[in-house]
């Protein structure tokens, strides 16, 4: 009776995600949750006021105790899963006719009620009234209407229902000046918003009209890859009186023998520009290939002037998005002792001098203890205190 009892309490509680062990939600379950977790084991949940202990709570038994911990330890020091929930292929481009994909939209169709868009023939086939044309589907069939593009998953003859999952959702026009714009929110999830086009909308897009007065827009550029980003491959669509125009980053060999990359971007006029870098470590499906980083090192890439009239002529060092020092890169928040003190690269480029106990932070490093809690530099024995603790109770 009693080992039975205690099968029961053990399975009480479930499995938790990731992110129900990931207190600051930065994506890692590290010593800074732990740091929070431990202020709440064995003391009601509503006693703590520091620390939001319920979090931990996962048999909402009102206190953090052994079973909490025996889930919380599955994630304990792991990453957690990147779910990308929404992509948005134009992002937000009123400009361009693009698309949302939503892993978790999707829709009912049903039979029931009158004016049902519904005909349900057999358990892999049916008829739907989409914009007020039938449509024949069948079972996993994928479709593609000037919506987007949906796949059926599941025909119920028995409920006289249909269920699809939305592949592709479009952007669309409503009338002849109103654009219906999909769009992601900062949570992942699908949104859209409409947007009045200034000289019309035609195609799920606005209008471009080289004779615009009030933006004096002739061309309208976006490029995937945001910018100059030599490790990323991009592409550059533009848009003009003429008509659209799209290149995509690629790879060639100069006389010498040196692997070349012609980045394409796009200027503040709208329109398309190329810079040419010689790969330090090659060139491969129209990005820089990355070298091997030895101490945060990354030697950038010459930056080399284009001959082509749209470049912008600039001559420069590019690839180092972090502090020089003895002409190599490191990352920001790399530590470093520099004529015996020690320093980390700040997001200015400089090295700064590290920050000493009880001294205001926003990172752990750029305390000297590596440790930055609530704002403010934490002292190595505290931290080790603090460490002994852990490796008592995760050990």
């Amino acid at each position: 009776m009693l080992l039975t009892m205690l099968v029961l309490m053990a399975g009480a509680v479930s499995a938790i995600s990731c992110e129900e062990a990931d207190y600051d939600g930065d994506g890692d379950v590290d010593f800074m949750d732990v740091f929070q977790l431990r202020q709440c084991i064995n003391i009601s949940v509503s006693e703590v006021t520091a620390v939001n202990c319920s979090f931990f709570d996962y048999d909402d038994s009102g206190m953090v105790e052994e079973n909490d911990l025996v889930k919380y330890r599955e994630w304990n020091l792991k990453t957690c899963p990147v779910v990308i929930e929404c992509e948005d292929s134009d992002g937000e481009d009123y400009y361009v006719n693009g698309f949302i994909y939503d892993k978790n939209n999707g829709a009912i169709f049903s039979e029931s009620g009158s004016g049902s868009d519904t005909r349900v023939i057999s358990e892999w086939k049916a008829e739907l009234k989409i914009n007020e044309e039938w449509i024949d589907v069948e079972l996993d069939g994928i479709y593609t209407l000037s919506m987007g593009k949906f796949k059926i998953v599941e025909i119920d003859e028995a409920l006289g229902k249909v269920t699809l999952d939305y592949l592709q959702l479009s952007d669309g026009c409503q009338g002849d000046t109103t654009l219906f714009e999909r769009t992601c929110d900062r949570l992942g999830n699908s949104d859209y918003v409409y947007y009045e086009c200034p000289d019309g909308c035609s195609d799920g897009a606005c209008v471009v009209e080289s004779n615009e007065t009030e933006a004096n827009v002739t061309m309208v550029c976006t490029d995937s890859d945001g910018g100059k980003a030599i490790y990323e491959r991009g592409l550059i669509r533009v848009v003009g009186d003429s008509g659209t125009d799209e290149e995509e980053d690629l790879c060639w060999t100069d006389s010498d023998g040196t692997r070349m990359l012609t980045e394409f971007y796009c200027k503040e006029d709208g329109s398309g520009a190329t810079k040419k870098y010689a790969c330090s470590y090659g060139c491969e499906d129209g990005v820089c290939v990355k070298g091997n980083e030895t101490e945060g090192e990354d030697e950038g890439e010459d930056e080399i002037n284009d001959s082509d009239d749209n470049s912008d002529g600039v001559i420069e060092m590019a690839g180092c998005n972090g502090c020089l020092l003895d002409d190599k890169c490191f990352n920001f928040g790399y530590r470093k002792a520099i004529d015996r003190d020690l320093k980390y690269c700040f997001e200015s480029g400089n090295w700064t001098e590290q920050k000493s106990s009880e001294e205001s932070c926003g990172n752990s490093f750029e305390c000297d203890s590596n440790l930055c809690v609530d704002s403010e530099c934490v002292s190595a024995g505290f931290f080790k205190r603090i460490m002994n603790w852990f490796s008592r109770w995760f050990s």
